[in-house]
């Protein structure tokens, strides 16, 4: 099991993970803990070492763009007493998947009384592993359960006006598009009390890092590349192509005419492909992007870290 456990920066969520973990060391459990970004990036491994992993750090740390995945591996999220205004908020952001949003007992946190804590958890999580037992009433936030189409447009300006021809002919099919700039909690903003089609979200090869890129996979469709870039792109090509992501240049020669509707009906059976391709895809992972070696812990006293 997964717990996290989200105080106001990690400090203080940080020494209650260390005095559970201590006080768990004279039983059959085994357990452990680490930042939150380490347990992610680790899951596998930690999960080998240990039956409950617990993850320390600030309760803003968990934002829409993390959210897909922080609730494919967290169980449970503790709340500490200092930050408690913040459970609603984070319940609600939670709320369509099965995870387990609690307080944790202002006198328990403020005792930092890790074998009461260990006790009174593991009557906790055994209730809560019951309660996560429930259909969540929202699909996964993938391309696989969203057939809207994601598409990121590379170097491109929605004020252009290729574009904005390009994307009137795409109107005039009857289409219903949002137009948005591209950053990654955008991407996982949620709309769906709009109703759309396809959504154009704009940005520079900067926006696209090799430690985000599995979440912008996740959700991109397809990118549609501006001519004329005079950027380094070539390693970012391919984990496109490692993740199965089609790349579809403009004409040169139409994009300076600004002829956006011929381009469109040039590109028009791609973007089809893509359309399909959509109904029907899951999740597609590039281990080359995805896995990630564990460091050996050190150990000074209590306190570890890897």
């Amino acid at each position: 099991m997964f717990v996290f456990i989200g105080c106001a920066g990690g400090g203080t969520s940080s020494m209650f993970c260390q005095r559970i973990v201590k006080a768990s060391e004279h039983s059959t459990l085994k357990t452990s803990f680490d930042d939150l970004e380490s347990v992610m990036r680790h899951e596998k491994e930690l999960a080998a070492e240990s039956d409950i992993i617990f993850a320390y750090g600030g309760i803003n740390a968990i934002r829409p763009q993390i959210v897909y995945d922080f609730t494919q591996l967290f169980d449970v999220v503790l709340i500490a007493p200092q930050v408690r205004f913040m459970t609603k908020a984070k319940k609600e952001l939670l709320a369509d998947y099965p995870i387990v949003v609690k307080d944790i007992d202002t006198r328990l946190f403020g005792l930092m009384d890790g074998e009461r804590a260990l006790d009174g958890l593991l009557e906790e999580l055994i209730t809560i592993d019951i309660e996560r037992g429930y259909q969540s009433k929202k699909s996964v936030n993938n391309k696989a359960s969203d057939k809207n189409i994601d598409i990121f447009v590379l170097g491109g300006d929605r004020k252009e006006a290729f574009f904005q021809s390009f994307t009137n002919a795409l109107r005039n099919l009857g289409l219903v598009l949002l137009e948005e700039s591209y950053s990654l909690e955008q991407l996982y903003t949620d709309h769906s009390e709009k109703e759309y089609d396809i959504r154009f979200l704009y940005g520079n090869s900067a926006l696209i890092t090799e430690e985000e890129f599995p979440k912008f996979a996740r959700r991109i469709d397809v990118v549609l590349e501006k001519p004329l870039l005079y950027s380094s792109f070539d390693k970012k090509r391919q984990w496109l192509e490692d993740y199965q992501i089609p790349l579809l240049s403009f004409d040169p020669v139409a994009y300076t005419r600004n002829e956006g509707k011929q381009e469109l009906e040039r590109l028009l059976p791609e973007l089809l492909d893509v359309s399909i391709y959509t109904e029907f895809s899951k999740d597609f992972l590039a281990p080359s992007l995805e896995q990630v070696t564990l460091k050996k812990r050190k150990k000074l006293g209590w306190f570890s870290w890897r």
